[in-house]
C-alpha cells in the first residue's frame, strides 16, 4: 500500500511523496523523510467505525528551540495532529486530496502532492483563529463521516475534519476528503533525522498525553474507547510509552524519551558487496538493527542492490519472561540466539515480519547473529522484541554488545612481508584487512600506528574478540 504521507522539510516549502518503506504488521507507510518512533494501532473493524476524536496534551520539550516531530493521527485518507519545529507547537493537517478550497484559512497550504503539485495540507496557527499551540494545552481532532456539504451522517461519503484547541470557540472545521484507505492509528512521536532536523527530547515527567479516544457507532453514537485489547503497540527507540491506563474509560497513555536503561554499544555490522556474505566487509558498530534504506546504500562502497550484512554480539533482556523476537525484512533474513537457528527466510519477499519466542532470563548476556541479503529493489532490516512487560520494540541500543572481531589463526603482521589485497592480520588487538598490494610492509608502518606518511593500506575490522 502507498500513501501520500507528512514529509515536511519545514513550514516555507514543503512536499509530500508516496512511501512504502513501513511497518507492515500496522498496515502503515513510513513517510518519504519521517519516521515514526511510537505508533498505536486501532484493532477494531475500521470500517465499523464512523468517526473518531483524539486529544492530547501538548508536551514541553526539553529542546524546544531546535527540535522537530509531529505528534497525531491518520484515520482512513486524513492526517492531522500537533507539529513542531523551532517556532513551537501548531496544529496540522495532511493528505486532503480534494484540495484546499474552503478548508481553515488559518492554515498555510505548503505541503502538496509531489506529482501533481497541488496543495494537500499545511501547518495551521501562523495567523488568525489557530495561534501557536502552548505546553499544557489540550488539542482535540475529530474525524466523522459526512455528505460533500460538510454535514454530519453515517452514511456519507466523506470524511470531515475538526480541531479543537480549547479556546472556547469549539470544532473547528479543517479539512474533508473521501475515505481512502481503511486506517485508523496514532504516532506518538515523529522524527525527520535523517534530514539534518534535530529529534525531539521529551520528558518523562512532562510527556506527550493522550488523553481520551472516542468512537462513533454506525448508530452515530459516539462512545469511549477503552480496553486493553483495543490497540496494537509498536515502539521504537529512544522513545517509550509510559502510564498505560487502557481499560479505564477512556483509557489514556503517555509517551516520553526515557533514560538509558543499560550501557551497550549495539551490534558489529559487517556489510559485504554481494549476496553471499563472502569477501571483504565494511565493518561498523551499529546502535541498533533499524533500517528502511529503500533503493540506497547501506553505506561504505556496498551497493544499493545485490548486498549481504551481518551483524553480531549480544542481547541482554529486562525481564525474566518468554520474549517474541521478531525481524521485519525485504529480502532474505537469518537470526540465531546462543547458537539456535530460530528464524530462517533465505528468500527474496517483500517486507515480512518473521518471529519466533523463546524464554530469557533478566540481565544475562545471548549471542545474537543476525544475517539479511538484498536482492533488487527496497531494503529493509529491522530487529524486534517484546514480552509481557513490554509493547514490541526495535531492540535499544542500551540492551545490545557489539562483537568483536574474529581473530582466531590470523597472524599477527609483521614488517618487510608482501600482502595481496584482502589478506587478514592481526595487530594492536585490532584485526586488520589490506585495502590494497601491499609490496613490502615498512617497520614504521604497522597498521595500528603508522606514521603519517604512511599509505592507507590497511582498514581497520575492529578489536578482536
Amino acid at each position: 500500500m502507498a500513501l501520500l504521507l507528512l514529509g515536511a522539510l519545514g513550514p516555507t516549502g514543503c512536499v509530500a511523496g508516496a512511501g512504502d518503506d513501513g511497518e507492515e504488521t500496522l498496515g502503515v507507510a513510513t513517510q518519504r523523510w519521517g519516521s515514526y518512533d511510537l505508533t498505536s494501532s486501532y484493532t477494531g473493524n475500521v470500517a465499523d467505525t464512523r468517526g473518531w476524536i483524539v486529544e492530547w496534551e501538548v508536551p514541553e520539550l526539553l529542546n524546544e528551540s531546535t527540535a522537530w516531530t509531529a505528534v497525531g493521527q491518520w484515520y482512513n485518507n486524513l492526517e492531522s495532529g500537533i507539529y513542531h519545529y523551532p517556532p513551537g507547537w501548531f496544529v496540522y493537517y495532511f493528505a486532503d486530496d480534494n484540495g484546499v478550497t474552503g478548508n481553515h484559512p488559518s492554515c498555510a497550504y505548503d505541503w502538496h502532492n509531489l506529482e501533481t503539485g497541488v496543495p494537500i495540507g499545511g501547518t495551521c496557527g501562523l495567523g488568525g483563529d489557530l495561534i501557536a499551540l502552548q505546553p499544557g494545552q489540550h488539542v482535540a481532532f475529530k474525524y466523522e463521516s459526512c455528505t460533500t456539504e460538510r454535514v454530519a451522517d453515517v452514511n456519507g461519503s466523506q470524511i470531515c475534519l475538526y480541531v479543537d484547541v480549547n479556546d472556547g470557540k469549539g470544532w473547528q472545521f479543517l479539512a474533508e476528503d473521501d475515505p481512502g484507505n481503511i486506517e485508523m492509528y496514532t504516532h506518538d512521536v515523529e522524527h525527520w533525522a535523517s534530514e539534518g532536523m534535530v529529534t525531539p527530547e521529551i520528558p518523562c515527567d512532562a510527556p506527550i498525553k493522550m488523553l481520551r479516544q472516542e468512537v462513533k457507532t454506525t448508530a452515530g453514537t459516539w462512545q469511549p474507547l477503552s480496553g486493553a485489547s483495543t490497540w496494537s503497540f509498536n515502539q521504537f527507540t529512544p522513545y517509550a510509552y509510559q502510564n498505560r491506563s487502557l481499560t479505564t474509560s477512556p483509557a489514556t497513555w503517555e509517551a516520553c524519551t526515557p533514560p538509558p536503561d543499560g550501557n551497550g554499544d549495539g551490534l558489529r555490522g559487517e556489510y559485504f558487496s554481494n549476496t553471499s556474505l563472502t569477501g571483504t566487509p565494511f565493518v561498523r558498530t551499529d546502535p541498533m538493527v533499524a533500517f528502511g534504506w529503500g533503493t540506497s546504500s547501506p553505506g561504505g562502497s556496498v551497493p544499493a542492490d545485490g548486498f549481504s550484512a551481518r551483524w553480531t554480539g549480544q542481547l541482554v533482556p529486562r525481564y525474566s519472561e518468554t520474549y517474541t523476537l521478531s525481524t521485519e525484512s525485504d529480502d532474505g533474513v537469518r537470526l540465531w540466539v546462543n547458537g539456535a537457528l530460530l528464524i530462517d527466510n533465505w528468500t527474496d519477499h517483500s517486507s515480512t515480519l518473521d518471529s519466533a519466542t523463546l524464554s530469557l532470563v533478566a540481565g544475562q548476556p545471548y549471542d545474537v547473529k543476525l544475517e539479511y541479503y538484498e536482492n533488487s529493489v527496497d531494503a529493509t532490516i529491522r530487529l524486534f522484541w517484546s514480552s509481557p512487560s513490554q509493547v514490541r520494540e526495535v531492540i535499544p541500543q542500551s540492551r545490545l554488545h557489539a562483537a568483536g572481531a574474529d581473530c582466531s589463526g590470523v597472524p599477527a603482521w609483521a614488517s618487510a612481508q608482501v600482502y595481496t589485497p584482502g589478506t587478514r592480520v592481526t595487530d594492536g588487538g585490532h584485526l586488520w584487512v589490506a585495502a590494497q598490494q601491499v609490496w613490502w610492509s615498512n617497520p614504521a608502518c604497522p597498521p595500528s600506528n603508522p606514521t603519517s606518511w604512511c599509505p592507507a593500506d590497511w582498514i581497520d575490522q575492529g578489536a578482536c574478540q
